[in-house]
């Protein structure tokens, strides 16, 4: 491929990210996200009696936003960030009476929220946020202590599988994927790793190593674990949804921490998918 084309590839890979940026800034801004054939945004909604219904993920915390920011940082357009973090500064409240998915807030807002963080002290990407003082951090420790107690809670080392941001875990939720139980050692080590509070990095490595010490002999993972026994409620394996990105997730934790154990969890994980 040349040159020029892999430069036209790229304008149109900025082109499609503005449209969809854009399109949400402008029709569903600060709502969760765009229904794109109404144009209109869309977060908790309501019941027939004008109550907010309860949902897995969006909680008006304009969830787009915040999962945008790195691709803004990545495509290198600082006007563009810092004005979508001035608004998430501005807008977003994890203090709100709502049932979460532990694992689609934690990819997507904690996530958002930290790798942002990242970019906006960092001057080597050239994104550095001017007058900026840790407020994505600030907003990303708030949530991951309100994430805590589906670990803290747990009879387990397991998570629950959703949480109230207020109130804490929902333990009638036990049934946890792999996946959902696997998936937090990037986001909660970093968080760990940035705020010196070294009990989410604990939790989540703890949370890994209970659904690897419950393997099969062929080690293989199962895909749905029970968080008050930690045993297999569903123990069917493969590598689609409910297994993927807990074994994503090993091999990433070594590439960012160095540590040797998620390696060797990764390489045995792979070779027995292989054999499969």
């Amino acid at each position: 491929m040349s040159i020029k084309r892999k430069n036209e590839l790229k304008e149109k890979t900025k082109e499609m990210i503005y449209h969809a940026f854009n399109g949400y800034m402008k029709y569903a801004f600060p709502s969760d996200e765009l229904n794109p054939l109404t144009c209109t945004g869309k977060d908790r909604t309501f019941d027939d009696v004008n109550n907010y219904v309860m949902n897995d993920v969006m909680g008006n915390f304009t969830l787009t936003l915040i999962d945008s920011l790195d691709t803004l940082a990545v495509i290198g357009d600082k006007k563009e960030f810092q004005k979508a973090v001035e608004n998430v500064i501005n807008t977003v409240n994890f203090d709100v009476d709502l049932n979460v998915q532990l694992f689609e807030v934690n990819i997507r807002v904690l996530g958002g929220l930290l790798s942002a963080h990242l970019f906006a002290i960092n001057d080597e990407f050239g994104v550095k946020l001017d007058n900026y003082n840790n407020e994505l951090l600030d907003l990303a420790y708030d949530l991951g202590k309100r994430l805590l107690p589906a670990f803290t809670e747990s009879k387990t080392n397991i998570p629950y599988t959703k949480i109230n941001l207020k109130k804490g875990a929902l333990k009638d939720e036990t049934n946890n994927c792999s996946a959902g139980a696997g998936t937090f050692i990037l986001e909660f080590g970093t968080l760990s790793r940035l705020t010196g509070d070294m009990r989410f990095e604990d939790y989540a490595r703890k949370a890994l190593f209970e659904i690897w010490s419950k393997r099969s002999n062929l080690d293989l993972l199962g895909n749905t674990i029970d968080a008050d026994t930690s045993n297999w409620s569903y123990s069917v394996t493969g590598i689609g949804a409910g297994v993927d990105s807990a074994i994503e997730y090993m091999l990433k934790a070594y590439i960012l921490f160095g540590d040797p154990d998620y390696l060797e969890m990764f390489n045995k994980s792979y070779k027995s998918i292989l054999n499969i």
